[in-house]
C-alpha cells in the first residue's frame, strides 16, 4: 500500500519531469477535442436540417445563354415543363433556378409580463367577447393576422 508521503514524492517527481512538450501536447489535445466537439454539433445540426422535408419551390427562374429570362409560377404548365426539359438537355445554354419561400422567423413564446400586459389591455368585463379579444391579441403578438 502506498502512503500519502510516497504519493507526494511521486507527484513531485512527475511534476519535475513534466516538460514543455508535454504541456504543448496537452494543449494541442484540448484544442483538437474542442474542434471535434464543435464539428459533431455542426454535423448533428445538418443532419436535423436534412431530416426535415424539403420545401417545394414556389416559382422557377429560367434563363438562357442569349439573356432571355422567364419567371414561372406553379400552374404555368407546358412552358415551364418545356424550359425544364431544355435546361436538362442543354445545361450549358439553359438554366432553371428553383425559388423557395424565405424561412419563417422563429417565434419566441410570450413572457408572463407580456401576457399580463395584453390581459389588462383588453376592454370590457369578463364576458365572452373579452376572451375573444384576449385570444386575438395573443395571436397578433405572434404575427397571426385575423382572417377578413
Amino acid at each position: 500500500m502506498t502512503t500519502t508521503d510516497e504519493l507526494m514524492k511521486l507527484s513531485c517527481v512527475y511534476a519535475a519531469a513534466w516538460t514543455d512538450s508535454d504541456r504543448q501536447a496537452t494543449h494541442a489535445y484540448d484544442a483538437l477535442r474542442a474542434a471535434i466537439e464543435s464539428l459533431v454539433k455542426e454535423r448533428d445540426a445538418l443532419k436535423a436540417a436534412l431530416a426535415e422535408p424539403a420545401a417545394e419551390p414556389v416559382a422557377w427562374l429560367y434563363q438562357n445563354k442569349a439573356g432571355i429570362k422567364a419567371f414561372y409560377m406553379h400552374g404555368d404548365g407546358a412552358l415551364l415543363e418545356a424550359d425544364k426539359a431544355a435546361a436538362k438537355e442543354f445545361p450549358e445554354a439553359h438554366s432553371m433556378t428553383p425559388l423557395y419561400p424565405a424561412p419563417a422567423a422563429p417565434q419566441a413564446p410570450l413572457t408572463n409580463p407580456q401576457i399580463t400586459s395584453i390581459l389588462y389591455a383588453q376592454p370590457g368585463n369578463l364576458e365572452l367577447d373579452w376572451f375573444y379579444a384576449f385570444a386575438r391579441a395573443i395571436e397578433r403578438a405572434h404575427g397571426i393576422k385575423e382572417s377578413e
